[in-house]
């Protein structure tokens, strides 16, 4: 069952501690034998581990449900596998929690990595931020071959592919991060040189890795995060977005930027679309910065086993 917009239903129906927080004193075996996310998957292994868990899932089905009441609220779709699993996977989690942030180029992606990022660093949250866009495979020789990264394109080099990337060097990367090791990545140079750089980017284990990035949600690196959000807006936004970041930030002219979107959006559709019904959270690429940093604000407060 998936949650969205259109239709949602919250089964979600806490214990009644008759108007006492749930704590050692007033939980009994029988309460926690009864909690609506205990599944074969996951087993408590604790009575903090059961209390943080329980806090974890009624508080992500809050956040769900005051979006899902506001006319400017983000979430499209979310599955409700994941309200279930999440909160349990998170408080037993000794290790870096590992979440994801796909989408098609322009969608909105890296905005929305930016105000969790200004929130992170406002409030001292022990967060890593990680891009797969550093992971591009280093094209600096067939650039100059081609005399710029326009013509280099217009070879056939497909720039979204996942063979374009260092997938299994980034798979790599995070597993070492989720088992709680810093990691030196790569560092790709989006300014037309296609030069990428090896142990260049320090990553930290912290609570939380955030891994944004077109590729973050491929099947071969899906199975290592416990969350991943998909970002989806509408072609021609994304279309005016493209175009002005290619100009300011990427060197290029104005026709090489349009040629480069229409390849870009026939990638998305082959490459990045599909994973969008894999992704646990759909997200609408138009929001309220402030109102991520406010979601950001709510999420600080789930609880990791004592």
């Amino acid at each position: 069952m998936e949650i969205s917009k259109i239709s949602y239903n919250l089964n979600f129906k806490p214990i009644n501690f008759k108007g006492k927080k749930a704590d050692s004193s007033n939980i009994a075996t029988k309460d926690l034998q009864n909690l609506p996310y205990a599944t074969p998957t996951f087993r408590i292994n604790s009575l903090s581990h059961a209390l943080s868990s329980f806090e974890n899932k009624k508080l992500l089905y809050e956040i769900v449900d005051g979006d899902l009441k506001r006319d400017d609220g983000i979430i499209l779709n979310v599955k409700s596998s994941f309200l279930n699993t999440f909160p349990l996977k998170f408080a037993a989690s000794k290790k870096p929690v590992l979440i994801a942030i796909c989408g098609e180029s322009a969608s909105g992606k890296t905005t929305l990595n930016n105000a969790i990022k200004r929130y992170a660093k406002a409030n001292d949250a022990e967060i890593t931020f990680l891009n797969t866009d550093n992971y591009f495979k280093d094209i600096s020789e067939g650039i100059k071959k081609a005399g710029s990264f326009d013509e280099f394109l217009k070879t056939g080099y497909d720039l979204d592919s996942p063979e374009s990337f260092y997938v299994d060097e980034l798979r790599e990367n995070l597993i070492a991060l989720k088992k709680g090791e810093t990691v030196l990545g790569r560092k790709y140079q989006p300014d037309g040189t296609g030069i990428s750089k090896k142990d260049a980017l320090e990553y930290s284990p912290n609570k939380i890795v955030i891994v944004e990035g077109t590729i973050s949600a491929l099947d071969e690196l899906r199975d290592l995060f416990d969350a991943t959000i998909y970002v989806q807006t509408d072609d021609e936004t994304r279309k005016e977005r493209y175009i002005q970041r290619a100009l300011k930030e990427r060197n290029q002219d104005e026709i090489g930027a349009l040629e480069q979107w229409n390849y870009i959006y026939k990638a998305g559709e082959k490459y990045v679309q599909p994973l969008k019904d894999k992704c646990d959270i759909i997200v609408n690429g138009e929001f309220d910065e402030e109102y991520i940093e406010e979601i950001a604000e709510k999420l600080s407060h789930l609880q990791k086993e004592n």
